[in-house]
């Protein structure tokens, strides 16, 4: 095997995301990258749309074109539909809990990466080539959760660990690679990052800055690359990826 090509995981938290799963399943199918050497998780999470008979379909067509094909079903509770809107305290236990699982599916597995992305996250055809290039322990491809205004991005810098203070990076004033304190939604890690023993906790303000305030003590930075995935948040956002394909990565 070309020393280049690596095994990835490929993981995706669902929920009730039937209005948009069909162009996610698309841009997954559509990776420049081998099949052979992906492996799919996905784990649903009590939908109550279309979203687990989608899944099921994608994996009855194309389960035997990809190194493995995995389903979990899980189910806790009616948690709320929308969870951008309003408080998301009641769900990062939730969140916590369904990332450790995909961790502790990854670090069991023979995958060499885990490429953690949220299925309503569209992402360009060489984004595993992209951050795969990036070198890193924890590479994230740059989005805005925003809504569109194009201000807020998944991308943070911890000022201070304790007490702790955050800070969203200033896009203006990086490049178009930069580092982080806190990344996520769509990011890939090595697995010796896993094997340190970090693992997502709930907290007060949510799983994945637990997760980055023990890599931030451990000295460990998210490498982010802008103009690899595009967020589809609200059906604004959808309607425009509809009109422009490809040309909303360059936002």
């Amino acid at each position: 095997m070309n020393e280049e090509i690596q095994n990835i995981l490929i993981a995706t938290p669902v929920r009730n995301r039937a209005w948009v799963l069909p162009y996610f399943i698309t841009s997954i199918l559509n990776l420049s990258y081998p099949k052979s050497n992906l492996g799919l998780l996905f784990i649903i999470n009590n939908s109550t749309d279309d979203s687990e008979n989608l899944i099921n379909k994608m994996y009855n067509t194309y389960k035997n074109d990809y190194r493995s094909f995995d389903i979990v079903n899980k189910d806790y509770g009616n948690i709320a539909q929308d969870t951008r809107v309003g408080s998301r305290r009641h769900i990062y236990p939730v969140l916590a809990d369904i990332r450790n699982l995909i961790k502790d599916y990854f670090l069991k597995s023979t995958y060499n990466y885990l490429f953690a992305i949220d299925s309503d996250i569209i992402p360009i055809k060489s984004i595993l080539n992209e951050l795969i290039g990036l070198r890193a322990m924890a590479a994230a491809a740059v989005i805005y959760n925003d809504k569109g205004r194009g201000i807020v991005t998944n991308t943070m810098e911890i000022q201070t660990i304790h007490p702790l203070v955050i800070k969203h990076i200033n896009l203006s004033k990086v490049g178009n690679i930069y580092k982080a304190d806190l990344s996520g939604a769509v990011a890939l890690y090595k697995k010796a990052l896993f094997q340190k023993g970090f693992m997502y906790k709930d907290s007060p303000q949510g799983e994945d800055l637990a997760f980055a305030q023990q890599l931030k003590e451990a000295k460990i930075s998210w490498v982010c690359k802008r103009h690899l995935a595009y967020h589809i948040m609200v059906q604004e956002n959808l309607d425009l990826y509809l009109k422009e394909g490809d040309k909303v990565f360059a936002y």
